[in-house]
């Protein structure tokens, strides 16, 4: 944290504006007396922006007081920007102005609190006296009055500025993934296109919603189309981008054109192999190989290029516990969980039991919700301390729920136990149920799920395993075949 802010926060109480309240002792932006829970970097950013507003500060200057010697890229501020833009709903940008190629200005009239020690100040949100009110207006007034006014909308430099602000929320909305993200990420992505229709990165940022958005909601509307035209629209305009490539291999795997996914892929490959996207993709196909080092390395360098992708360092802690090096694993897990802001971390939760750290464990999943992965955790770890009269209920209240999740689950705990007949007993329940609902396509999703499962170790050694893997084939094979002559 740069020493202007900090300094500045000794000598005033905070700011007031836009309905917000900006406390500098508490280092806190509130709204309506609900504390918005912004980074203490954000909060650096928008104390330095307010108390010069109405002024030009340039980005230089806002990396030097805020980060000072500390060697960091424009997208640590661009990434304060959008979540102050957030927090203070400035959709428009009307409240910070971007100024191309300069910098940015606080463009909103502010009221700077007075020292407590004064004894002038009265708490925010109280009622002042209406003479002090009006008071107020006329003093905001005037120094509105004094701003300087906004430059009009318009022009290469200006439309460019724009540009790059909506296409840098869209991709901060759509890595992040929080609840409402994905809808807000088209937006942005949707403004961006308006201003720079030419632009392949906006249209392949468009693509990669349409394309979870066809995953999350199938059926709901023509997301796959979408998903096509978008890529293709990048494709026309960069040959060469290679997450265009991708987002056309994701559609013509959703519509089961191997072909013409993997010539998409191979393209996506050799046009742009250091593509986050590539990288990422090509370390998923070499987890389902087995090759987790491999593809902890390429998910390693996907999040370099990335390294706001919650999906990208989930999927690394996924490859990391994958591989045994739990204790990284559960870092990346961390990361991903607080950037999305989002609880329980799930991983964490197994990976202490890896550890044999199994009372952190129990701790750690007490307050987790009532539910699959609550008891599968505590099985395991009253297990490993010998409490097995309490690891038996948690798997009985686990048994009543009879679905493939619990099954999968249930079949990790015995085999944990080392009851590796008891554990194939489960396996085999749940391939049992999910061949009447699932094509082949899913069955080696849920098949990569089990070979990534450092808990299942014991069974896929098992004699049992191959021969069980190819009933699980031909169960959905004969499913859908079925489904089909019906």
């Amino acid at each position: 944290m740069g020493t202007t802010g900090a300094s500045t926060r000794r000598q005033h109480d905070g700011f007031e504006f836009a309905g917000c309240t900006l406390d500098s002792d508490r280092a806190a932006l509130f709204k309506d007396g609900v504390d918005l829970g912004l980074r203490p970097q954000v909060i650096d950013v928008l104390h330095y922006l307010v108390e010069r507003s109405g002024s030009l500060v340039t980005k230089e200057e806002l990396l030097a007081s805020v980060w000072g010697d500390k060697a960091v890229t424009d997208d640590s501020l661009t990434h304060c920007i959008i979540e102050i833009r957030k927090a203070l709903e400035d959709a428009d940008r009307r409240i910070i102005r971007t100024v191309p190629r300069r910098g940015f200005v606080f463009d909103i009239p502010v009221r700077r609190l007075l020292s407590r020690s004064s004894g002038n100040q009265q708490p925010p949100g109280r009622a002042r006296p209406a003479h002090l009110a009006a008071l107020i207006v006329l003093a905001v007034a005037a120094t509105y009055a004094l701003l300087p006014t906004a430059e009009p909308p318009g022009g290469v430099a200006a439309t460019a500025s724009d540009f790059h602000d909506y296409y840098e929320q869209g991709l901060f909305l759509f890595q992040r993934r929080a609840a409402g993200d994905l809808d807000s990420a088209r937006d942005y992505f949707q403004k961006a296109i308006e201003l720079d229709p030419d632009s392949a990165k906006a249209w392949a940022g468009l693509a990669g919603v349409y394309r979870i958005l066809n995953l999350e909601r199938p059926g709901q509307s023509s997301y796959l189309q979408e998903l096509k035209a978008a890529a293709e629209k990048a494709i026309g305009l960069d040959p060469e981008n290679g997450s265009a490539w991708m987002r056309l291999a994701h559609y013509y795997h959703e519509i089961d054109d191997a072909q013409a996914a993997e010539r998409a892929y191979a393209t996506a490959l050799r046009v742009d192999p250091d593509d986050p996207l590539v990288l990422a993709s090509t370390a998923g196909r070499m987890a389902r190989n087995g090759d987790f080092r491999a593809a902890i390395d390429h998910e390693r360098r996907a999040v370099a290029r990335q390294p706001l992708s919650v999906v990208n360092r989930g999927n690394l802690a996924l490859y990391l516990f994958a591989a045994g090096a739990y204790e990284e694993a559960m870092d990346e897990s961390r990361r991903a969980h607080q950037m999305r802001q989002a609880n329980p971390d799930i991983l964490r939760g197994y990976a202490l039991v890896k550890l044999k750290r199994f009372n952190e464990a129990l701790q750690f999943v007490r307050d987790w919700p009532d539910g699959v992965d609550q008891c599968a955790v505590s099985a395991m770890a009253f297990h490993g301390l010998g409490r097995e009269a309490d690891a038996a209920r948690a798997v009985e209240h686990l048994s009543r729920q009879q679905h493939s999740e619990a099954m999968f689950r249930l079949a990790e705990v015995e085999a944990f136990s080392s009851r590796v007949d008891s554990s194939y007993a489960h396996l085999t329940r749940m391939r049992d149920d999910l061949a009447n609902s699932v094509d082949p396509a899913a069955v080696d999703d849920w098949l990569f799920r089990l070979r990534m499962s450092p808990f299942l170790a014991a069974a896929r050694q098992d004699p049992r395993w191959e021969s069980w893997v190819q009933r699980s084939y031909d169960l959905a094979i004969a499913a859908q075949v079925d489904s089909t002559s019906d």
